[in-house]
C-alpha cells in the first residue's frame, strides 16, 4: 500500500500479493463534508478544450443555465442535480455521466493523470467500507450512474480565475 502521487487520480495504490493486480483508489468519505469531484475547474480547463469533454459543453452549458436561473429565483448555492429539470434530457445527462466519470476516474482540469483510478472506496458515516471495482468503462459508468442524480451542482467565488474570460462565463454566478 503507497500513497499515490498528487499527479494521480487515486488517493492510496494497493498491489495484491496474490495477482499482482494493482488497484488505484479514490477514497471517498461520507464522514465529513460531501466529496468534491469537480472542484474550482473552469470551463476554460484543457479538460473541455481535449477531445474528452469538448462536445459535451454544449449540454453541461444548459445544465449550468438552469442552476444559474435557479439561483438568481432563491434556490441556494448547493443544488441536487436530480433537482434540475435539464437533467432529464439525454444528452445533458449523458454528457453529465462522461464528466463525472473523467473527473472521477481520469483527470483533473489540466491533463490525464498518471494513475487513472480503477476502483473507490466509500467510508460510510458510520465506519463502515464500501468497495467498487471500476476497471471497464462500463463498469465507471455504472457506478456513476448511481450517484449522479444525489450528486450536487455549486458554483462558489472560491478558486476562480482572476480575470474571468468570456468562455468562463456560462459557468459563472454572478449575484445582480
Amino acid at each position: 500500500i503507497k500513497k499515490s502521487k498528487s499527479v494521480s487520480k487515486a488517493d492510496t495504490i494497493i498491489i495484491l500479493r496474490k495477482t499482482q493486480k494493482q488497484l488505484n483508489i479514490s477514497i471517498k468519505s461520507k464522514r465529513g463534508g460531501k466529496p468534491s469531484i469537480l472542484n474550482h475547474t473552469p470551463r476554460s480547463a484543457n479538460a473541455f478544450q481535449n477531445e474528452y469533454l469538448k462536445d459535451d459543453l454544449c449540454y453541461l452549458d444548459m445544465l449550468a443555465k438552469e442552476y444559474i436561473d435557479k439561483r438568481k429565483q432563491g434556490i441556494g448555492l448547493d443544488v441536487e442535480i436530480g433537482k434540475l429539470s435539464s437533467y432529464n434530457d439525454e444528452n445533458v445527462k449523458n454528457s453529465l455521466i462522461k464528466l463525472l466519470v473523467y473527473f472521477t476516474f481520469k483527470g483533473t482540469g489540466r491533463k490525464i493523470s498518471e494513475h487513472e483510478c480503477n476502483s473507490v472506496l466509500i467510508i460510510n458515516k458510520n465506519g463502515s467500507l464500501s468497495f467498487i471495482l471500476c476497471n471497464t468503462e462500463k463498469e465507471k459508468e455504472t457506478y456513476i450512474q448511481t450517484i449522479v442524480e444525489k450528486s450536487f451542482i455549486s458554483f462558489r467565488n472560491k478558486g476562480m480565475p482572476k480575470n474571468t474570460t468570456e468562455q468562463c462565463m456560462p459557468w459563472v454566478y454572478v449575484n445582480d
